[in-house]
Protein backbone atom coordinates (compact mmCIF):
# COMPACT_ATOMS: atom_id res chain seq x y z
CA UNK A 1 0.00 0.00 0.00
CA UNK A 2 1.18 3.76 -0.77
CA UNK A 3 -0.13 6.80 0.42
CA UNK A 4 -0.83 9.04 -2.52
CA UNK A 5 -1.43 12.82 -1.79
CA UNK A 6 -2.96 15.88 -2.84
CA UNK A 7 -2.49 19.30 -0.85
CA UNK A 8 -3.11 22.95 -1.59
CA UNK A 9 -2.13 24.59 2.34
CA UNK A 10 -0.08 21.77 3.75
CA UNK A 11 -2.22 20.51 6.36
CA UNK A 12 -3.23 17.24 3.90
CA UNK A 13 0.77 16.75 3.33
CA UNK A 14 1.09 16.74 7.15
CA UNK A 15 -1.62 14.14 7.82
CA UNK A 16 -0.04 11.86 4.84
CA UNK A 17 3.44 12.38 6.43
CA UNK A 18 2.60 11.59 10.07
CA UNK A 19 0.67 8.45 9.24
CA UNK A 20 3.44 7.41 6.69
CA UNK A 21 6.15 7.62 9.11
CA UNK A 22 3.75 6.31 11.82
CA UNK A 23 3.02 3.20 9.68
CA UNK A 24 5.90 2.58 8.21
CA UNK A 25 4.52 2.93 4.36
CA UNK A 26 5.60 5.14 1.04
CA UNK A 27 4.15 8.71 0.67
CA UNK A 28 3.86 10.32 -1.97
CA UNK A 29 2.44 13.67 -3.61
CA UNK A 30 0.47 12.75 -6.36
CA UNK A 31 1.86 14.22 -9.29
CA UNK A 32 5.19 12.12 -8.42
CA UNK A 33 3.26 9.02 -8.06
CA UNK A 34 1.34 9.46 -11.30
CA UNK A 35 5.33 9.23 -12.77
CA UNK A 36 6.80 6.55 -10.25
CA UNK A 37 3.65 3.94 -9.61
CA UNK A 38 1.85 1.62 -11.89
CA UNK A 39 -1.83 1.52 -12.19
CA UNK A 40 -1.95 -1.39 -10.44
CA UNK A 41 -0.19 -0.05 -7.21
CA UNK A 42 -2.99 -0.17 -4.07
CA UNK A 43 -2.96 3.68 -2.77
CA UNK A 44 -4.67 5.29 -0.39
CA UNK A 45 -5.73 8.59 -1.17
CA UNK A 46 -5.60 12.13 0.72
CA UNK A 47 -6.69 14.83 -0.59
CA UNK A 48 -8.06 18.48 0.74
CA UNK A 49 -11.73 18.98 0.26
CA UNK A 50 -12.93 22.07 -2.00
CA UNK A 51 -16.94 22.35 -2.34
CA UNK A 52 -17.62 19.08 -0.96
CA UNK A 53 -15.03 17.12 -3.39
CA UNK A 54 -11.99 15.60 -2.53
CA UNK A 55 -9.34 17.43 -5.22
CA UNK A 56 -7.34 15.07 -6.90
CA UNK A 57 -9.43 12.16 -6.65
CA UNK A 58 -10.69 11.96 -9.94
CA UNK A 59 -7.08 11.78 -11.40
CA UNK A 60 -5.82 9.23 -8.45
CA UNK A 61 -8.82 6.97 -9.32
CA UNK A 62 -7.68 7.56 -12.94
CA UNK A 63 -4.08 6.57 -11.98
CA UNK A 64 -3.96 3.67 -9.26
CA UNK A 65 -5.99 0.85 -7.31
CA UNK A 66 -7.75 3.23 -4.91
CA UNK A 67 -7.86 1.02 -1.36
CA UNK A 68 -9.48 3.90 0.56
CA UNK A 69 -9.83 7.66 0.68
CA UNK A 70 -9.78 10.34 2.84
CA UNK A 71 -10.63 13.93 2.67
CA UNK A 72 -9.07 16.73 4.76
CA UNK A 73 -10.76 19.57 5.49
CA UNK A 74 -12.13 22.47 7.96
CA UNK A 75 -15.11 20.81 9.71
CA UNK A 76 -15.27 19.12 13.22
CA UNK A 77 -15.63 15.16 11.94
CA UNK A 78 -19.09 13.23 12.29
CA UNK A 79 -20.13 10.32 10.89
CA UNK A 80 -22.87 12.14 8.80
CA UNK A 81 -19.67 13.85 6.95
CA UNK A 82 -17.84 11.08 5.90
CA UNK A 83 -20.85 9.50 4.43
CA UNK A 84 -21.73 12.87 2.82
CA UNK A 85 -18.35 12.68 1.29
CA UNK A 86 -18.90 9.53 0.60
CA UNK A 87 -22.20 10.35 -1.91
CA UNK A 88 -20.57 13.50 -3.14
CA UNK A 89 -17.19 11.82 -4.50
CA UNK A 90 -19.05 8.41 -5.68
CA UNK A 91 -17.09 6.36 -3.40
CA UNK A 92 -19.64 3.68 -3.45
CA UNK A 93 -17.68 0.23 -1.14
CA UNK A 94 -14.69 2.37 -0.67
CA UNK A 95 -13.29 3.12 3.05
CA UNK A 96 -13.81 6.40 3.25
CA UNK A 97 -11.85 8.67 6.53
CA UNK A 98 -12.23 12.16 7.16
CA UNK A 99 -9.64 14.38 9.36
CA UNK A 100 -9.66 17.63 10.32
CA UNK A 101 -6.92 19.96 9.20
CA UNK A 102 -6.75 23.34 9.33
CA UNK A 103 -7.55 27.04 7.17
CA UNK A 104 -4.72 29.01 6.15
CA UNK A 105 -5.95 32.52 4.66
CA UNK A 106 -2.59 33.67 3.54
CA UNK A 107 -2.15 30.43 1.83
CA UNK A 108 -4.77 30.76 -0.66
CA UNK A 109 -6.36 33.19 -3.64
CA UNK A 110 -8.24 36.07 -2.84
CA UNK A 111 -11.25 34.83 -4.29
CA UNK A 112 -10.95 31.28 -2.30
CA UNK A 113 -10.50 33.51 1.05
CA UNK A 114 -13.63 35.35 0.12
CA UNK A 115 -15.69 32.14 -0.82
CA UNK A 116 -14.41 30.41 2.63
CA UNK A 117 -15.73 33.74 4.50
CA UNK A 118 -19.16 33.60 2.39
CA UNK A 119 -19.19 30.04 3.05
CA UNK A 120 -18.54 29.66 6.64
CA UNK A 121 -20.53 33.22 7.74
CA UNK A 122 -23.74 31.48 9.35
CA UNK A 123 -21.12 29.26 11.62
CA UNK A 124 -19.03 32.07 12.36
CA UNK A 125 -21.95 34.08 13.39
CA UNK A 126 -23.81 31.29 15.33
CA UNK A 127 -20.51 30.41 17.51
CA UNK A 128 -20.26 34.37 17.70
CA UNK A 129 -23.74 34.23 19.52
CA UNK A 130 -23.10 31.77 21.72
CA UNK A 131 -20.42 34.22 23.71
CA UNK A 132 -19.38 32.46 26.97
CA UNK A 133 -21.23 29.80 26.69
CA UNK A 134 -19.03 28.09 23.74
CA UNK A 135 -17.02 24.72 24.47
CA UNK A 136 -13.66 24.70 24.39
CA UNK A 137 -13.98 22.78 20.87
CA UNK A 138 -16.59 25.94 19.50
CA UNK A 139 -13.76 28.10 20.70
CA UNK A 140 -10.97 26.56 18.71
CA UNK A 141 -13.28 26.24 16.09
CA UNK A 142 -14.07 29.69 15.93
CA UNK A 143 -10.70 31.16 16.32
CA UNK A 144 -10.03 28.71 12.68
CA UNK A 145 -12.75 30.75 11.42
CA UNK A 146 -11.32 33.52 11.99
CA UNK A 147 -7.76 33.46 12.11
CA UNK A 148 -6.80 30.59 11.04
CA UNK A 149 -5.25 27.65 12.17
CA UNK A 150 -4.31 23.87 12.24
CA UNK A 151 -6.08 21.13 13.69
CA UNK A 152 -3.50 18.39 12.24
CA UNK A 153 -2.84 15.89 15.42
CA UNK A 154 -1.42 12.42 15.44
CA UNK A 155 -4.31 11.65 17.98
CA UNK A 156 -6.84 12.13 14.87
CA UNK A 157 -5.11 8.89 13.25
CA UNK A 158 -5.99 5.79 14.55
CA UNK A 159 -9.14 4.81 12.30
CA UNK A 160 -6.45 5.31 9.54
CA UNK A 161 -3.88 3.42 11.11
CA UNK A 162 -6.25 0.23 12.16
CA UNK A 163 -7.25 0.35 8.90
CA UNK A 164 -4.21 0.23 7.03
CA UNK A 165 -2.46 -2.17 9.80
CA UNK A 166 -5.13 -4.58 8.42
CA UNK A 167 -4.42 -4.05 4.88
Amino acid sequence: MTIVYQSKTGFTKQYAELLGESEHVEVLPLKEAEQKLSSSTPVLFLGPLSAGRISGLKRARNAFLLRGVCGVGMSPPSPELTEKLRQDNQLGGLPVFYLQGGWAPERVSPMTRAMVQLVTRSTRRALQAKGADRTPREEAMLDLLLRGGSFVSPDNLPPLQNWLSKQ
